[in-house]
């Protein structure tokens, strides 16, 4: 029996090898069939690069599309003074630039832009907006670098950020790094062109260095898509930088190339968000919504021929819900129109004395804005 098996021990070895051979063959056969037609076959996953050296790269692919501005005074004849500098940045091949509204000074401003690559151009102010603090401005060039916008609105705390900007107005494309440190931050900033303190809303907090001459530049996420534009800075801080997120970038470059202008929807009504300290001030029914009414001498609460007036509104009006949702928390009225369109109707819930009662207002356009 030992020297039976023996002897054909090789013979079997021979047909299991055989056996295998046949099972890859097919295998491969079928999985050859399996695969599209074109479809390419799977290689090795290239090498992970290291986070630096995505920064590098991510630095080295947006610079090109940030441009330091100079803004000029020509009231004298003859004579243009330089009065301001900040920064800006492409977002399309043909010289549209983004930056903020207290960079871009007036629409009759005088600018000169200047490109990355040494060249300059005189840059023409578009639009300002007449409710956040951006603007667009236009050179006239073509097949320009730009920077692509970022269409997730989902920003995370901790996100790698990058800053980029003509700093304290004469050290060009500066380059800052850190984190996103905070979202949906409320300030109050204070603008040096009209020495008015406005209200900004819903920004992102960054500890990437945001430097005199930053403002109206890129921050970036590591893809090199712009995720805000840097607007502010905490004096007597460390590491507090501002930004307007995105999303109001996309809904002013929207607005322009729909219109021809930055038209942002408008109720037409001054007010006072309601908290629990005002609810208490002024013995509001509600510990929510928006109080019709301001405490400026010799200003309307409801402005005339807006859409308020045209819906009846007037002075101690409580507005409680826009489009069925209450104007309660970070939900402010401001929030609830902006979130609409020039031209929609906004179904509105209003508390008069007792009554309350729903009315509808058609949004218009703000008027131009005039520092």
């Amino acid at each position: 029996m030992e020297a039976s098996f023996a002897s054909r021990r090789p013979r079997i070895i021979g047909l299991i090898l055989l056996n295998l051979v046949l099972a890859v063959s097919v295998h491969l056969a079928w999985s050859a069939l399996a695969r599209p037609a074109g479809a390419a076959v799977k290689t090795a996953a290239a090498p992970a690069i290291s986070e630096e050296e995505r920064l590098i790269r991510t630095v080295a692919n947006a610079s090109p599309g940030v441009v330091s501005l100079v803004v000029q005074d020509r009231s004298a004849p003859g004579v243009l003074l330089e009065i301001g500098q900040g920064t800006g940045f492409l977002i399309d091949g043909s010289g549209l630039i983004v930056t903020n509204r207290h960079v871009a000074h007036a629409r009759d401003a005088a600018l000169t832009a200047f490109l990355a690559d040494g060249r300059s151009f005189p840059a023409r102010v578009i639009d300002i907006d007449p409710v956040n603090d951006l603007a667009l401005v236009k050179i006239d060039a073509e097949k320009l670098p730009f920077l692509p916008l970022e269409a997730d609105d989902k920003p995370r705390l901790g996100q790698t950020t990058v800053a980029i900007g003509n700093a304290l107005g004469k050290y060009a494309n500066t380059v800052t790094s850190g984190i996103l440190s905070g979202i949906g931050r409320d300030i109050e900033a204070a603008n040096h062109v009209t020495g008015n303190f406005e209200r900004l809303e819903e920004l992102l907090q960054t500890d990437a260095a945001i430097n005199s001459g930053n403002s109206g530049g890129p921050l970036l996420n590591l893809d090199g898509k712009v995720i805000g534009v840097n607007t502010a800075v905490e004096h007597g801080a460390q590491g507090l930088g501002f930004a307007i997120p995105v999303s109001e970038v996309r809904k002013v470059v929207a607005s322009y190339r729909r219109y021809g202008a930055i038209a942002r929807p408008r109720l037409g009504v001054r007010y006072f968000t309601i908290t629990p300290e005002l609810t208490i001030e002024k013995s509001l029914p509600y510990a929510y919504g928006a109080l019709i009414g301001t405490d400026e001498p010799g200003e309307v609460a409801v402005l005339p021929n807006a859409p308020a007036a045209s819906a009846g509104l007037a002075a101690g009006d409580i507005i409680l819900e826009i489009n069925g949702k209450k104007l309660e928390g970070k939900w402010t009225l401001a929030k609830a129109i902006q979130s609409l369109s020039v031209g929609d109707v906004a179904r509105l819930k209003i508390a008069r004395g007792e009554a309350v009662f729903e009315v509808r207002a058609t949004l218009d356009a703000h008027p131009p804005y005039a520092p």
